[in-house]
């Protein structure tokens, strides 16, 4: 069988510019409220339903203990340490990990039989495993050792059950990889013997197959004690290292499994607790961004000790990035020019690692993303990335003595969507297997051709390049942005993390057209996504007259110019200000669609609180965004400056003002956005201030013309 899977009136207005303005104008015009209401919006976090998690983690493990050696860090399930010791200890995708031998009958980490982990009804189980060897059996977590809630057998995930007449038995027809940290996950619903379990790997779900459906009534595991990667006694260890194991006593969503992939901001993530000095700085030998600071003219300052100065030659020029600022090709000419420096060469037995965000816009020649070396032809030393329009593939390709030692990876995936990809090859001389291509954080199967030990020195006297090859050929039609090189081979977790800690807000969900037949981009941030435009849908029509429901969307325009809905400031539209009865078309319903485009809805004032979170650093996120209607105000840190014009959070909230009674104020200064939630007769709106970092949550009168931002269904 195989499941089909899815995924009181305001004293003052919110200082700006000037406080003494703001009290002018609201205090003659305005007549809206913070919420007054005592009720709680729910909504579900990670931390809900959260029955163990054991990060395996310095601060969480006691190897000078006899017992209860593996903390849980949310209960008192702590783990036994069987047959294992801090020589055990490995370094995981989230800090630190412990390593499992099969070969040693008996290793687990046993975590007692607290009635919390008693037979879950609805359950949940989510860690980080790197497989080693051969996998026959081996347990992953279980509550009885004929039954285990998630193991691997044969390669391939295996959840069973443990029923009266049958056990339900199920594996995965994708089978997590060898030597390689990954995310694997299962959720299960044990109240009837129909139900299926749901795997998850690196937070996409994957086919199941029903080996034996369960019959009979559910046998309790209520006796029995809980283990981690194996069972005392038995040879059903697992080979390999696992990494912040949890369990839930519900089933998470497949947006929740995904923001636990994504380490996203504003999760529970385990505590690294690798050396301070072990950074995301750590042998980085070259990083352009093409931010505004970083860049003067023709010249992108490289931000490392390298001080390898690019040149934007021909036409290249700044445009929008995939974090703020990029740069555009034309694919004729424009690339960006480094001096050959020898901390962008790689000897013999040199590792290292090439990065970077491209949007590839036009598909008929080969585009060059990085290159240290000539020719495709494969008749010069050195190394390139690029895409071939042969088959619009991903290619990577290093040859050293003139060409005649060569090895390459090719992707699965093809590129022709006209969006933004983030790319990462990280290359170690001794292992094939820890030579691999990333694409927007996750490994990317490959066809790999060479024999890795047969390339020495990659040096070469010419010139870096960023958009084309050294000698200028085959060059990069798109936009291309945030380039690093690194002379060492990060890590799985390192790439994920240098994928979502600059960007991961910056993944997408696709284009999307209004009824008007405007297109916008779209960005992922934690488990939402998000328009990055403002709404511009409509009929413009004087703001001295009010918007009606006459079947047709009607807008307000700053200063009653059809232009300043369309004009750029200082990336994308402005967009049209909304008067909320008309942006939501007349519903009173939380997150109805409103004006947005079909399968997308007028954010509730919980999915801002939700974005908040996501995009919050601080220890206090969960006090300076709580879910409820009667915090309000100033809120954070630096969330508002995340969200503005080109914020590392993409969304370029524009500063695009307010309309009220006629009359507009504060375009380049404020940005309001409403939300589809009501405070008595004002209904909540989030505000970014070019004068302050934080953002504010608060109500408005509905007559005010406001932005509109729409978030997927």
């Amino acid at each position: 069988m195989v499941r089909t899977l899815t995924p009181t009136k305001l004293l003052f207005l919110i200082f700006g510019i000037s406080a003494l303005v703001y009290f002018s104008f609201f205090a003659a015009n305005a007549s809206f409220e913070f919420a007054r209401t005592t009720d709680t919006l729910v909504s579900n976090t990670l931390d809900d339903g959260l029955v163990g998690h054991w990060t395996f983690d310095g601060p969480d493990v006691d190897w000078s203990a006899t017992t209860a050696e593996i903390k849980d860090v949310v209960s008192t399930n702590e783990g036994n340490a069987l047959n294992l010791a801090a020589a055990n200890v490995t370094s995981g995708a989230l800090g630190q990990a412990v390593l499992f031998d099969k070969g040693i009958s008996g290793q687990a980490v046993s975590v007692g039989s607290a009635a919390a982990l008693d037979d879950l009804t609805q359950r949940t189980v989510v860690m980080w495993i790197r497989p080693t060897g051969t996998q026959s059996v081996g347990t992953l977590f279980t509550k009885d050792f004929s039954s285990p809630l998630l193991s691997m057998s044969g390669g391939s995930l295996m959840v069973r059950a443990n029923f009266s007449t049958m056990d339900g038995w199920w594996i995965s027809e994708v089978s997590p990889q060898n030597d390689v940290w990954q995310q694997v996950a299962v959720t299960y619903d044990r109240s009837s013997t129909t139900n299926d379990p749901v795997m998850y790997i690196n937070g996409e779900s994957v086919m199941v197959s029903e080996v034996l459906g369960p019959s009979g009534s559910y046998v309790s595991n209520a006796a029995n004690t809980a283990h981690i990667g194996g069972w005392l006694g038995t040879s059903v260890t697992f080979n390999g290292g696992i990494d912040d194991v949890r369990v839930y006593n519900r089933i998470l969503s497949p947006d929740e499994i995904a923001q636990l992939y994504a380490m996203g901001e504003g999760v529970k993530v385990a505590t690294t607790i690798v050396s301070a000095a072990s950074t995301l700085d750590d042998g980085l030998v070259g990083h352009w961004t093409f931010d505004g600071v970083d860049i003067s003219g023709t010249t992108a300052y490289d931000l490392t000790s390298s001080y390898a100065t690019g040149t934007l030659t021909s036409g290249a020029a700044v445009a929008g990035g995939a974090i703020g600022q990029g740069i555009a090709l034309d694919g004729s000419d424009d690339f960006v020019t480094v001096a050959d420096t020898a901390a962008l060469d790689f000897g013999a037995s040199a590792d290292f690692t090439l990065s970077g965000w491209f949007r590839r816009e036009s598909y008929t020649t080969d585009d060059t993303l990085i290159a240290k070396r000539n020719g495709l032809a494969n008749t010069d030393d050195g190394y390139i990335a690029y895409i071939d329009d042969a088959d619009d593939k991903f290619y990577f390709e290093v040859s050293e003595n003139s060409g005649t030692d060569e090895y390459s990876l090719v992707s699965t995936r093809t590129f022709t969507d006209n969006d933004w990809h983030h790319f990462m090859v990280t290359w170690d001389d001794d292992n094939a297997n820890n030579t691999n291509l990333f694409i927007d954080g996750t490994y990317e199967t490959t066809v790999k051709t060479g024999t890795i030990g047969n390339i020495g020195d990659l040096s070469t006297a010419l010139a870096f390049r960023i958009g084309a090859e050294s000698d200028g050929d085959n060059p990069f039609a798109g936009k291309v942005d945030d380039v690093k090189v690194y002379n060492r081979a990060l890590s799985t977790a390192e790439v994920y993390r240098t994928y979502s800690s600059g960007s991961a807000y910056l993944r997408t969900c696709g284009s999307v057209t209004d009824a008007d037949g405007n297109l916008y981009s779209t960005l992922v941030i934690g488990t939402q996504c998000w328009l990055a435009q403002n709404m511009r849908v409509g009929t413009r029509i004087s703001a001295s007259t009010a918007q009606t429901n006459n079947a047709t969307i009607e807008k307000w325009c700053y200063s009653n110019s059809d232009a300043n809905c369309t004009s750029n400031n200082p990336n994308e539209p402005d967009g049209g200000l909304y008067q909320w009865n008309e942006a939501m078309q007349y519903s009173s319903t939380q997150g109805a669609q409103g004006i947005c485009p079909a399968g997308w809805h007028i954010p509730t004032h919980d999915e801002f609180t939700t974005l908040e979170r996501a995009l919050c650093t601080s220890s206090t996120c969960a006090t300076d965004f709580p879910y409820d209607t009667t915090t309000a105000g100033y809120r954070g840190t630096t969330e508002g400056t995340k969200l503005k014009p080109n914020g590392t959070a993409g969304l370029n909230f524009n500063l695009a003002g307010v309309g009220f009674s006629g009359s507009f104020y504060y375009r380049g200064a404020l940005g309001y956005v409403w939300s589809s939630s009501e405070s008595g007769a004002s209904a909540w709106f989030r505000f970014v201030n070019s004068g302050t970092a934080q953002v504010v949550r608060s109500a408005f009168g509905k007559s005010y013309g406001l932005s509109v931002r729409c978030v997927k269904d």
